[in-house]
């Protein structure tokens, strides 16, 4: 299964940053994308579900 990353722009509208075919993969990259943009970033499944959020640390 696939897992999209996630942003929000300023304005509220979700961005698609990346996808990664595996849920650790996603993970690692969410979170070193949250760190680096100091953006909360989002991880969704290949349907739409909403698998976790990241805050930037």
């Amino acid at each position: 299964m696939a897992y999209h990353i996630a942003f929000k722009d300023e304005h509220g509208k979700c961005h698609c940053d990346e996808k990664k075919p595996d849920l650790a993969s996603a993970i690692r990259a969410t979170l070193s994308k949250a760190r680096e943009t100091l953006k909360r970033h989002y991880i969704f499944d290949s349907k739409g579900k909403l698998i976790d959020i990241v805050n930037p640390a």
